[in-house]
């Protein structure tokens, strides 16, 4: 009867075990997108899944109960190295099998038929349980991998090959540029005076030099007066074409701000935050004009590219008013059964928490 009782305890300490590690598969907020939707096993782990710590302690609680009833009894009803292989076995299975490996159809089946009963037991022990927690000394978060931007960027990068990525790749990007923005200077992005179409502030306003201008296909140009490095200011296309008429140095904006070339992207945006200007004269150390940088270059190392891809009528109020956004499909989980909950609601002691209100 011993023997019984005690091969019983053993392979039940080995289901349990199993049971950890499908309810460990997945993070708790993926599990928890995914009960939203149409996966009903998502929607049974969840039920247990969202008490967290709360069910990993009834659950090596109930692990390491079953393990020590397993020995006693079965070193009371064997020779004693025979309950120490099965000791050793459990071991074996609880740190080496367990924590890689993937999540088997049984183990999944077995952990969804057998979580009702796990979340009415640790819905009853979860209030003692976090008591228990909030009295024990604060414990500072598990260290991830992660140390510099160096390792950000290469999870970012290895996110894009993952099977069961979710996220656009123009969302990887933006995440990627935001990390390495901080790191780019404006050498990296100037245009340099030799490819900036430059005028002078005494020429005429005419169709010549409006055609010039526009077949150029920059938006602003750097004015000289006298000689090319004597840079006295910038003209915008639009405001040449409204001048109809007159000199470059009637309608051209005189107020310049500049930039050094071994600054940072960030600095031109304190110099744009301070000064509100789009345009940046960028000097080297020598105090030599080399070029121009401007706010949208700026923000396209930032952003990623900037296009008005549905709606461009933002000077039209009425068009604005009626706008419609086209939304773009996105593979998302179903519309969700599960009722919103706080963080507060699972992990703070109450007295009764269903967790989450789900009907099978």
């Amino acid at each position: 009867m011993l023997l019984v009782l005690g091969v019983i305890l053993a392979v039940m300490s080995l289901l349990l075990l199993t049971m950890q590690k499908t309810y460990d598969h997945l993070p708790r907020y993926e599990l928890k997108r995914r009960a939203r939707g149409e996966d009903h096993a998502a929607r049974a782990l969840y039920k247990a899944v969202a008490y967290d710590s709360s069910l990993s302690v009834v659950m090596w609680l109930l692990i390491g109960l079953s393990s020590a009833a397993s020995f006693v009894l079965l070193s009371r009803a064997l020779p004693l190295a025979f309950a120490l292989g099965v000791v050793a076995l459990l071991v074996w299975w609880s740190f080496v099998w367990l924590p890689g490996g993937n999540v088997s159809k049984w183990s999944l089946a077995l952990t969804k038929l057998v979580t009702p009963v796990i979340a009415w037991l640790v819905s009853h022990l979860h209030t003692p349980i976090t008591w228990i927690q909030n009295k024990l000394p604060s414990q500072h978060a598990s260290q991830s991998d992660i140390y510099e931007t160096e390792d950000l960027l290469a999870l970012l990068e290895h996110q894009k090959g993952h099977d069961e990525n979710r996220i656009t790749p123009e969302e990887l990007e933006a995440a990627q540029r935001v990390l390495t923005f901080g790191h780019r200077l404006v050498r990296d992005v100037v245009t340099p005076i030799s490819q900036l179409r430059l005028i002078s502030e005494d020429d005429p306003i005419g169709p010549i030099l409006l055609t010039e201008l526009n077949d150029n296909g920059q938006g602003n140009f750097v004015v000289y007066k006298d000689k090319t490095d004597n840079v006295v200011g910038t003209l915008r296309l639009q405001d040449a074409v409204n001048a109809r008429g007159g000199r470059v140095a009637n309608v051209m904006q005189s107020h310049l701000v500049y930039v050094n070339e071994s600054q940072s992207l960030a600095h031109v945006l304190d110099a744009f935050h301070a000064t509100k200007a789009h345009n940046f004269m960028v000097v080297n150390r020598f105090d030599e004009f080399v070029g121009i940088v401007t706010i949208e270059q700026v923000l396209h190392e930032a952003l990623g590219e900037l296009s008005a891809k549905y709606f461009d009528a933002f000077e039209s109020r009425e068009s604005v008013v009626n706008y419609q956004p086209v939304l773009e499909p996105v593979e998302e989980p179903g519309e969700s059964e599960v009722p919103e909950q706080t963080e507060e609601s699972v992990t703070e002691p109450q007295e009764e928490i269903p967790p989450i209100s789900l009907d099978e």
